[in-house]
């Protein structure tokens, strides 16, 4: 196959895809295993929940993950049963 079929087969085979059938898999909840001070520190510099928020807003996207912060391993075994 020469590289002009190739070219030629790769645009008839093009195909829009439905946003939502490309996300099958969503995802619910975030767990965040930090201090305390460290999801102060992220709350305050990055703000990730709002932005992650505000990224499903603007994609026309009805449930944003919730985060969860925890601050051990034992604590993440408990939020995660």
């Amino acid at each position: 196959m020469t590289l002009e079929q190739i070219y030629h087969s790769a645009q008839t085979r093009f195909e829009e895809t439905a946003f939502d059938q490309l996300m099958q898999k969503r995802i619910h909840k975030v767990l965040l295993i930090c201090s305390s001070y460290d999801a102060f520190m992220l709350e305050e510099d990055g703000r990730i929940d709002e932005q992650i928020f505000n990224e499903y807003v603007s994609l026309n996207l009805r449930h944003p993950p919730q985060f969860i912060q925890v601050s051990s391993a034992e604590a993440a075994f408990k939020a995660i049963q």
